[in-house]
């Protein structure tokens, strides 16, 4: 086996619901380079461009959390 094959970081499919992607794509946006990004993000089918494909599924995630219905807490006397 080739020594950076080995060494490569592993393939992953960008899910907003990982605290640890969205880490990595704050840290991404920070310092505008991937290289202490510890996964290698791969596209899906349907997208051309890997940051489009990251801001989508961002802007669902944050959509999907500010409209979610709200648990109604008991008022405390």
């Amino acid at each position: 086996m080739l020594k950076s094959f080995l060494l490569a970081r592993p393939y992953a499919v960008f899910d907003a619901e990982d605290q640890k992607h969205r880490i990595a794509y704050q840290t991404f946006l920070e310092k505008n380079s991937w290289g202490s990004c510890p996964y290698q993000f791969v596209l899906e089918e349907s997208h051309l461009d890997l940051i489009s494909n990251i801001n989508q599924k961002m802007v669902e995630y944050y959509i999907k959390q500010e409209f979610s219905p709200k648990k109604k807490t008991k008022a405390r006397k």
